[in-house]
């Protein structure tokens, strides 16, 4: 395996592993009908940027969460 392909796949592993601490530390929200979403910090998968969940949100377009597999 080529080092750049080692090196890629070590940075989706961090970035990865990133997001799974910060989904773990904000699963405490809880909702109630009728109540503001919940706006937990995600990770751009690139750059590692943290940002909140609905600064993502653009007025007139939906916002899609995909939690199937990419694989």
């Amino acid at each position: 395996m080529a080092e750049g392909a080692i090196t890629s796949k070590a940075n989706h592993w961090h970035r990865l592993c990133s997001f799974v601490r910060w989904s773990l530390a904000e699963h405490r929200i809880t909702t109630k009908v009728g109540s503001p979403a919940p706006n937990p910090l995600v990770v751009e998968l690139e750059g590692s940027r943290k940002r909140r969940l609905l600064d993502l949100a653009k007025s007139g377009r939906p916002l899609v969460l995909n939690f199937g597999s990419c694989s």
